[in-house]
């Protein structure tokens, strides 16, 4: 527990499928976890936990794309959040996460 999180595995194991249908890993334990964003909105989230490749972090799926929806820079490698009840078109002074 080196990030002192509590895991709790799943029943059942969930295939990690990409984009083009491949599914290689296998997810078999969850965390919850607090998020804010810099929107200062706050979540718990569950986040589903499996060995990735070094290069990556995490893996942020498409229903939490599509529910969140963030403006996404990919030459900078920034994801900026707006809130939506407050930001109709992205203000310059949110604060972008690097990527």
């Amino acid at each position: 527990m080196k990030n002192r999180l509590k895991f709790s595995y799943l029943t059942k194991a969930i295939p990690l499928r990409m984009f083009n249908g491949s599914s290689t890993l296998t997810i078999n334990k969850m965390c919850c976890i607090p998020i804010t964003f810099s929107t200062s909105e706050s979540h718990e989230i569950d986040l589903f936990v499996t060995k990735l490749d070094e290069e990556y972090l995490v893996v942020l799926g498409y229903n939490w794309l599509t529910q969140h929806n963030p403006s996404i820079d990919w030459v900078e490698m920034k994801t900026t959040f707006h809130n939506p009840e407050t930001q109709k078109t992205p203000n310059p002074l949110l604060k972008a996460v690097d990527i």
